[in-house]
């Protein structure tokens, strides 16, 4: 359940509009299973606060609610872009405007929190950057308001720094060994094999069954340990657009995270049966994932 109001300009969403895709900004009491010490403010008070502070919201996005009941309480997010924040033109001719993030629930599982964003003109991404360049907390409390627009501007701050960042990515050019590592270690991530997350390098097979066995032969390892993902990792690779022909990171970065993201990869499950990726809509899984690409594509540019 996500929209911007146009792909290509991205205007501000009126009330109604936001009433439309993100029914819980306009929520007037939290979860029935919080405790009354719980400061409810509604999300829309604070989204009409940086309105007027100049933050004009230009796209939002809600977790699906497995109870109608939980509808109106559930994880959500805003993006907020400010007119006076000049985008970012690249050679191509494509523009990059910075964005505030704002998420916020109503059943205690997040309080208002803030991250620098980036939306990218071309592909309609919106990137979420990593931790590096700022998140900020705001309690649900009579200063959550003016807490939040203080986040916003706070994180302007990092605006130039992001935008650096983002032209180191433009000026590195990738082997196809380093783009393959890359979406390699980006499908791991996806299918929670990563490292990072099992706490020991995996052993993984990508694509076809019969991958398993071979690998586990090559490997040493028990085929019943090892990782099965059902796409492969050059299947990342693919842009879908004729600009997205660069090998640069920046490129490469954006064309594994748009697939990632929007998914339509086909491949084979471990059953032989053909299967397809599903896109990413979960906003917890979206924010870890495009927080987890810029984390690897900020370690690539460093050890390239």
């Amino acid at each position: 359940m996500m929209i911007a109001s146009d792909s290509k300009y991205r205007p501000e969403l009126s009330n109604d509009q936001l009433q439309r895709i993100a029914p819980a900004i306009f929520a007037t009491s939290p979860d029935e299973q919080v405790s009354d010490r719980y400061s409810f403010i509604p999300t829309i008070e604070v989204v009409d606060g940086l309105r007027d502070a100049g933050w004009l919201p230009v796209a939002a996005q809600q977790t699906r609610a497995n109870k109608v009941s939980r509808l109106d309480t559930n994880k959500h997010l805003v993006r907020f872009r400010h007119p006076d924040i000049e985008p970012i033109s690249l050679q191509n001719g494509n523009l990059i405007f910075p964005e505030a993030i704002m998420f916020n629930s109503h059943d205690r599982s997040a309080a208002f929190k803030f991250l620098l964003g980036a939306f990218q003109m071309l592909c309609s991404n919106g990137l979420v950057t990593g931790e590096q360049f700022g998140s900020i907390s705001v309690r649900h409390n009579t200063k959550a308001i003016e807490d939040s627009i203080a986040a916003c501007f706070q994180l302007l701050d990092n605006t130039k720094p992001m935008m650096q960042q983002i032209d180191d990515f433009r000026q590195i050019e990738l082997s196809d060994q380093q783009r393959h590592v890359f979406a390699r270690s980006a499908l791991n991530f996806k299918y929670d094999v990563h490292p990072q997350q099992l706490g020991e390098k995996p052993v993984v097979a990508y694509g076809y069954p019969s991958q398993i066995n071979m690998v586990a032969q090559k490997t040493g390892t028990d085929p019943e340990k090892v990782h099965y993902i059902p796409v492969r990792p050059e299947q990342l690779l693919q842009p879908r657009r004729r600009e997205d022909q660069g090998k640069d990171l920046w490129t490469t970065f954006n064309v594994i995270q748009e697939n990632i993201i929007k998914g339509g990869q086909r491949g084979y499950s471990q059953k032989y049966r053909r299967s397809t990726t599903k896109g990413i809509k979960a906003i917890d899984q979206d924010v870890k994932i495009n927080k987890a690409l810029w984390s690897m594509a900020a370690y690539l540019s460093e050890h390239v």
